[in-house]
């Protein structure tokens, strides 16, 4: 797989191949398949760039985030996140507290 023009590649070298992951969904417990070589080129980008605490997620959640408070529509979250099912889209869906309180002073004004 290429990022760029760069190869991406495991820690040793080798080729990315997809790693069986685990999960628990409201739904009942879920077992897919993630690329772990992408992750940690997308983490060790994040670090080079000086960013704390970036990973893969941390991206695709601060992305649903601003999705989410820009539209207020969570089916625009899932397609953007590629989801199959809002239960997968779940964990990527925080509201910011600034973003509750305007909508409670909307609600009550």
């Amino acid at each position: 797989m290429r990022l760029g023009s760069k190869l991406v590649t495991t820690h040793k070298g080798q080729a990315f191949e997809l790693a069986f992951k685990h999960r628990q969904l409201d739904s009942g417990p879920e077992v897919y398949r993630a690329c772990d070589s992408l992750q940690q080129t997308i983490s060790r980008l994040y670090r080079q760039a000086g960013i704390k605490q970036g990973s893969s997620h941390s991206g695709r959640r601060s992305l649903a985030a601003k999705v989410l408070a820009a539209t207020g529509d969570v089916e625009t979250v899932q397609t953007i996140l590629g989801h199959a099912c809002l239960d997968h889209s779940k964990p990527y869906l925080t509201v910011d507290i600034e973003v509750i309180r305007r909508a409670f002073e909307l609600a009550l004004a």
